[in-house]
């Protein structure tokens, strides 16, 4: 099972024990860690970055939220990053597990409702008990990867949706998919 761990660099100087103890707890867990960005980031070097280096590394993260069957993020110290990213993964049908230290919930994220986000308080002496049991409750709700054949008219048609509506195209059928059992319903009476 591959895990994408992240968290926002400016956290490193108060929280780099912890960012290390969460990664090193989620491989002893005989998880694979998909990136060691946020244990191996250097945070001034990072954001003195060019351009052509931040596109490198948002098309990275994106890739890397993909190739993960569960995602975990560190969010005792605020950001904007992060909270795309959770969304982002959110939208990808991925499990994710939201960490974050005492008197440091992420306030906005706490507003959100979705089944498969898991808000933590956890503390570097317990990360990896606590992790044991988001991860395995997070496994549970990990999408089932369906592949099937389509038409070239369809196919185009996916692409056309997904560049206008700014969507994966597996978002969108999971969304036409989600709208007709909510509507279906035969199906909901047999519930």
């Amino acid at each position: 099972m591959k895990v994408f761990f992240l968290s926002t660099p400016r956290g490193m100087d108060k929280l780099k024990d912890n960012y290390q103890a969460i990664y090193e707890s989620i491989e002893k867990l005989g998880y694979e860690n998909v990136s060691d960005f946020t244990v191996g980031v250097e945070p001034d070097a990072f954001y003195k970055g060019e351009e052509i280096d931040r596109v490198k590394h948002y098309k990275q993260m994106v890739d890397d939220v993909k190739k993960a069957d569960v995602v975990v993020f560190e969010t005792s110290t605020h950001s904007l990053a992060v909270g795309h990213m959770v969304n982002l993964a959110l939208s990808m049908g991925k499990p994710v597990i939201a960490l974050y230290i005492k008197d440091n919930m992420p306030y906005f994220l706490s507003g959100l409702v979705d089944e498969k986000l898991q808000l933590l308080e956890y503390k570097v002496e317990n990360i990896k008990e606590l992790l044991s049991e988001a991860l395995s409750y997070a496994t549970g709700h990990a999408d089932t990867r369906f592949n099937f054949f389509v038409s070239p008219s369809i196919v185009y048609y996916l692409d056309w949706v997904s560049k206008e509506k700014r969507i994966p195209r597996a978002v969108y059928l999971r969304r036409l998919i989600e709208e007709d059992m909510r509507s279906n319903k035969e199906y909901n009476e047999s519930k």
